[in-house]
């Protein structure tokens, strides 16, 4: 008899008539006072639940007796993300990357966010239309004082640290999404730097364009548009390993500033990001119950994003098995 095997540690079989035996990489107990996924999370109906975990292994037992060896890899992967037990505290997350060998998606150390130069680098793309030129107006305050200091360069502005670590940020000017953009583009090609964030600040139908710049080597990314959340896969085939901020309903100034705010104070105070920090942080800024909390919980942080981590689970998996 033969034996299916993913590198995952998730799924056993052998070819019995018996159905396939599951082993999970999350934790065995269920600790309390976690937030569920959000796939579960948000059903409350708990014959629901159990309509759509029957479903899931149903299915994965159907695939692995018609020796879908695909088809087993994603029912394996969607059975382990979504089950009851999945939740996000320190050990899951850990555990989760650890058995999708997943680098860690519930932090980014110190070191990846600095170049050779010890100089942390963001890119951010405005679009010339009426909400870009408000979003840039914010932004542009936001770090009009304090530890920044903001130089205008004509097509662009330039927003660099003025104590801490060394920030960089660039910032095209709406009026010029063309040219500007050019222009940062131009300058870090001179200047050989490689930026580890890269910022979408303006509607969906503009986000392929922010897309397409993003360096593999990119550490973090932000998309602060409307239903950013759909661009998951386009963003990892330009950088696999990226951590990945988006949005499941509306995108909002006054919550794209304070994120980014608290993101760019972090790295210059010479902090790793580690997200569940960060977001909780953010969170503090909007009070319980006001329309930029409701926004903001609809956020979604690199740690929080199973679609981001079913992806890269996905890929890795099917890599190793050639």
């Amino acid at each position: 008899s033969s034996v299916v095997s993913l590198q995952s540690g998730l799924f056993s079989a052998s070819t019995s008539s018996a159905a396939p035996s599951f082993r999970s990489p999350l934790p065995a107990s269920t600790p309390t006072n976690h937030t569920h996924p959000r796939a579960l999370g948000s059903i409350e109906d708990s014959i629901t639940k159990l309509i759509i975990t029957q479903t899931l292994r149903s299915e994965l037992n159907r695939v692995y007796m018609e020796g879908n060896t695909e088809g087993v890899v994603i029912y394996s992967l969607l059975s382990g993300l979504f089950l009851d037990t999945a939740i996000f505290d320190t050990n899951w997350v850990n555990k989760l990357a650890d058995s999708y060998d997943i680098p860690q998606i519930d932090r980014v150390p110190k070191p990846g966010l600095f170049n050779e130069d010890s100089i942390h680098i963001q890119w951010h793309f405005f679009y010339d239309d009426k909400d870009g030129v408000a979003s840039f107006a914010t932004f542009r305050s936001t770090f009009g004082s304090g530890n920044w200091k903001v130089i205008d360069r004509e097509l662009f502005i330039q927003i660099e640290s003025t104590r801490g670590e060394r920030v960089v940020i660039f910032a095209n000017k709406p009026e010029h999404e063309y040219d500007g953009q050019d222009a940062i583009a131009a300058l870090l090609s001179d200047s050989a730097w490689i930026p580890q964030m890269i910022v979408h600040r303006g509607h969906s139908y503009y986000a392929n364009l922010t897309i397409e710049q993003i360096p593999s080597e990119a550490k973090v990314v932000v998309l602060g548009s409307c239903g950013s959340y759909h661009n998951l896969s386009e963003v990892l085939e330009r950088a696999p390993n990226i951590h990945i901020i988006s949005s499941k309903q509306i995108g909002r100034m006054a919550v794209n500033n304070p994120l980014l705010k608290s993101i760019a104070e972090t790295v210059r105070e010479g902090e790793e990001l580690y997200w569940p920090g960060v977001w909780e942080g953010v969170e503090a800024n909007f009070e319980e119950g006001s329309k930029n909390y409701l926004t903001f919980k609809d956020y979604i942080p690199p740690h929080k994003n199973l679609g981001a981590i079913f992806i890269r689970a996905y890929r890795n998996i099917m890599l190793s098995r050639g």
